[in-house]
């Protein structure tokens, strides 16, 4: 099933260049298993047997167009998980409106590692070109309780972790924060998420997605999406060019989205969380609750 056309061919946030002109770079060049694998040894030390069995699962993979579905109903023994592309879980109501739960990037599974997990709720599908691997040898080897494999059980049980406190960041994003304040937490989660994954640099990372997605993750329009961007560029946390987001205030950024209390959805053995700052230039834009923004001046 096809939600949408193709995000090729949709217009595009006004920083990011049609996907047919990213693609060559960075968007949906495979990066084989090493984001997955950066990913896992983020969350704990693999031995080399264990090495060996993810690099092993590059020998089933599958592409994805976007706009296509992955997954829909998943069960455990049905996961995947996402060697490169960007895909998200999403919810359809009944007159066409979309809500994206969590978006889903290189590294990430689609479905769970516990096999006594029940399907989801949800469907996945591809925002841009997405390769996928099967995920079931993993599955499988982390139920196994075998002693060489403790590593990535709990790695495992962190990936879950990390999806639920995402999902309660999102929670939090939609029911108390501004539109300003949601626009700039998602990018600082996605900044996390991409430098675990080895696909970020400390103040630069790849945002391949339309208006129209960004919107359907914070719960904005359209059209206030691209208002609360430019007012974002404008107070100069951040440049976008070409698809790329270049952090210039971190500290400015952690402080608008008040993210101090350490909450990713990004756990590592070694990740605290962001410190907060509080640079006398940021001020919050709106008032709780509020869909107003600053115009652009």
């Amino acid at each position: 099933m096809t939600y949408s056309q193709p995000l090729a061919h949709q217009n595009v946030v006004r920083f990011v260049k049609p996907l047919d002109h990213l693609a060559p770079r960075a968007v949906v060049a495979p990066f084989g298993l090493d984001a997955f694998i950066s990913r896992l040894s983020a969350l704990d030390k693999l031995s080399a047997e264990e090495l060996s069995l993810v690099r092993g699962l590059g020998r089933f993979t599958r592409s994805h167009l976007p706009g296509t579905e992955i997954g829909a109903n998943a069960k455990p023994t049905m996961s995947r998980f996402v060697l490169s592309g960007w895909a998200c879980q999403q919810r359809m109501l009944g007159d066409g409106r979309r809500q994206i739960i969590s978006l889903l990037l290189p590294g990430d599974v689609i479905g769970s590692l516990d096999p006594q997990d029940l399907p989801t709720d949800h469907s996945v599908v591809a925002l841009t070109q997405v390769i996928t691997v099967d995920a079931t040898v993993l599955v499988k080897a982390v139920a196994s309780g075998n002693p060489a494999y403790r590593g990535l059980a709990r790695a495992a049980r962190l990936l879950a972790l990390g999806e639920t406190t995402m999902l309660r960041n999102q929670v939090v994003r939609l029911g108390r924060l501004t539109a300003y304040e949601r626009m700039v937490h998602l990018l600082l989660e996605l900044h996390a998420r991409l430098k675990m994954a080895g696909l970020a640099s400390p103040d630069t990372f790849v945002l391949p997605l339309t208006q129209e997605v960004l919107a359907d993750v914070l719960g904005l329009s359209v059209v206030h999406t691209n208002r609360v961007l430019q007012q974002v560029r404008h107070d100069g946390l951040l440049e976008t060019r070409s698809g790329q987001v270049k952090i210039f205030d971190l500290e400015a950024m952690r402080t608008v989205a008040d993210r101090g209390y350490g909450s990713s959805g990004c756990a590592s053995r070694s990740w605290r969380g962001p410190a907060g700052g509080s640079p006398a230039r940021v001020r919050r834009s709106e008032p709780p609750g509020s869909e107003c923004c600053r115009s652009v001046r």
